[in-house]
């Protein structure tokens, strides 16, 4: 503390983040040192107290009305800095809300984009924190719309107002914006299906595989309500880029659309090994598994993946009969060195006629002599 009033503007600096970095603890000691520092000489060392002080949380509860004075920093960093604090001390109060909301038309992107993530931080918002943040949405910068969805995000109950904005930003020039906009839709509590809609148009038309990979987890947290998307999911499954194809398997895998059976089938087949391993587990959760899906999981039996034999080997245990095809395979499974392979795969021998497993055991060996 003592540190903070030496004549050297970078020893200044560095006790006020020293002090932030312990954070509350140090706030009985550092308050008022701290509130000063947010009038240093130097731009620095009051940046560096706003951020100091949102590290001390609701402990510097007493600093807000000093921190909503530096909102009008002439420095555009000591302001920035000033919103994430007010965010993060999390001050519901009415003068903390038309501060920021005054904040969210600053000139500078940054602190714009501080102001907003704030205002979703602090809680549940007036009707003219929601304007000021349907406003955002159609920010130059994009930084700044991303941060104003982020706050829709933050206060959740997303309602029809907002959701019309929200979906047209799904074809925002800026990934993060799309990515953030995809997150946010996947707690939409309303109608879901124009935002299905919305999504499986990212997951197969974007050119970015950050966006299309969050798009199919979004689907994916909207669970079964998100069936109608099994085209697009089961089209990116067999097509995307691999980080695409897994999460559109994982979704699939997830939810079990329509025809997901046929999309987790060929996925037992994909050269990716943990494309391969939530393809055979999301069969292993499947029901009503047809006949057509037999040969690849024989094919599964002899996979590198320990995960994906011991998966087709429960799988193949549902059919009766069990395939004959699958036993030589079944009893090489039997004699793997994983041991919870081997005892799954015993104990599906174990059930099966001993007659057949001898018959088909005598007739591999023949076809091998």
């Amino acid at each position: 503390v003592e540190a903070m009033t030496d004549g050297n503007d970078m020893v200044r600096a560095k006790a006020v983040e020293a002090l932030g970095k312990i954070g509350e603890v140090a706030a009985d000691v550092a308050l008022p040192s701290m509130v000063r520092a947010l009038r240093d000489r130097d731009n620095s060392v009051s940046s560096l107290a706003a951020e100091a002080l949102g590290q001390m949380g609701e402990s510097a509860f007493s600093a807000n009305p000093d921190l909503i004075h530096s909102l009008r920093h002439m420095n555009s960093q000591v302001r920035a800095s000033s919103a994430e604090a007010l965010g993060k001390m999390g001050m519901n109060s009415a003068n903390t809300r038309r501060a920021l909301e005054k904040s969210c038309e600053d000139d500078d992107g940054d602190v714009r984009r501080q102001s907003f993530l704030a205002l979703g931080r602090i809680g549940q918002p007036t009707a003219a924190s929601k304007q000021s943040v349907l406003t955002g949405l159609r920010d130059a910068d994009g930084r700044v719309r991303s941060a104003a969805v982020d706050a829709l995000g933050e206060w959740g109950g997303l309602d029809e107002e907002s959701l019309g904005p929200l979906l047209h930003l799904l074809e925002d020039p800026n990934d993060q914006v799309k990515v953030q906009v995809a997150k946010v839709l996947s707690d939409y509590a309303g109608d879901k299906s124009v935002a299905i809609q919305g999504l499986c148009r990212q997951l197969l038309g974007d050119t970015s595989d950050i966006v299309q990979v969050q798009a199919a987890w979004a689907l994916g947290k909207m669970g079964p309500a998100a069936a109608a998307a099994g085209p697009a999911l089961i089209q990116a499954s067999q097509t995307g880029q691999v980080s695409v194809r897994e999460q559109a398997m994982r979704t699939i895998a997830l939810i079990l659309p329509p025809d997901s059976i046929i999309a987790l089938a060929a996925g037992l087949k994909d050269p990716n090994s943990e494309i391969r391993k939530i393809a055979s587990e999301g069969l292993t959760k499947a029901t009503d598994l047809p006949a057509d899906v037999v040969p690849d999981l024989i094919i599964a039996l002899a996979d590198p993946e320990v995960q994906v034999r011991t998966n087709a080997v429960q799988i193949l245990s549902r059919f009766d009969p069990l395939p004959a095809e699958a036993i030589p395979l079944l009893i090489a499974c039997a004699e793997d060195p994983d041991a919870g392979l081997r005892t799954t795969a015993a104990q599906v021998l174990n059930a099966t006629p001993a007659v057949t497993v001898g018959n088909v055991a005598q007739t591999d060996s023949r076809d091998h002599s």
